[in-house]
């Protein structure tokens, strides 16, 4: 479960405890999101390959982070109202920012706003749709259904894959996710070391540098 370890750095370093009141509930609370996204991907990974689960992690990851910065009060909604300058004026919901009927499934906005497992859950079905896209780049646009959000978020995505050593391609028809390895050994590179290379359908590799720039959370105050 080093995933879960690597999610929740990052989401604290997004979004960290210090100055909070209860920092320990707080970080509690991500690390529950971090279980969530983890848990997600084990179970209906969006890629395939092995690091399928672990990819499936870091782009549910991506999307909250461009979305909410994991944000308590997005996260239960209390932010969401009608009218509200967060979540599209009360229109979306969770730290995915869900919109509409299509997006919330089975759910109701009460059941995505309790519980975060519900959320990251469709989440990861909206992410699914676009699982044929011929690069991770298309997953997003997909999701956020407009292509500035959707570069920004596979920004995030390019970053977050970079430091868990994963690797994304596009090959067959799939998006395969694999771990790093070192050209000289065939061994796991280290998370640390680690580079996210994304290789786009019809033409060559195109390492993506990109480092967690997230403009639209940093504005917004903590707890």
């Amino acid at each position: 479960m080093e995933i879960v370890q690597i999610l929740f750095t990052m989401i604290v370093a997004l979004h960290g405890a210090r100055g909070l009141p209860n920092p320990q509930a707080h970080e509690d609370r991500l690390q529950g999101v971090a279980l969530d996204m983890y848990g997600e991907g084990q179970a209906r990974p969006i890629f395939v390959g092995e690091a399928a689960p672990e990819a499936t992690a870091l782009a549910l990851y991506a999307v909250a982070a461009h979305e909410s910065g994991f944000w308590s009060k997005v996260q239960d909604c209390s932010a969401c109202y009608i009218g509200s300058r967060w979540c599209d004026q009360g229109r979306s919901v969770s730290l995915y920012q869900l919109q509409g009927p299509a997006s919330w499934g089975p759910y109701s906005r009460e059941e995505l706003c309790s519980d975060n497992a519900n959320a990251t859950r469709r989440a990861r079905a909206v992410l699914a749709r676009h699982r044929k896209a011929g690069s991770s780049l298309g997953l997003f646009i997909g999701y956020s259904r407009t292509r500035q959000v959707g570069e920004e978020m596979n920004q995030i995505f390019a970053a977050a894959c970079r430091k868990a050593g994963v690797v994304i391609s596009h090959k067959e028809g799939h998006l395969r996710a694999s771990f790093a390895k070192c050209p000289l050994t065939g061994v796991s590179v280290v998370a640390k070391q680690a580079s996210c290379k994304v290789l786009p359908e019809r033409s060559g590799v195109q390492t993506t540098p990109m480092s967690l720039l997230m403009t639209t959370s940093e504005s917004r105050s903590a707890q």
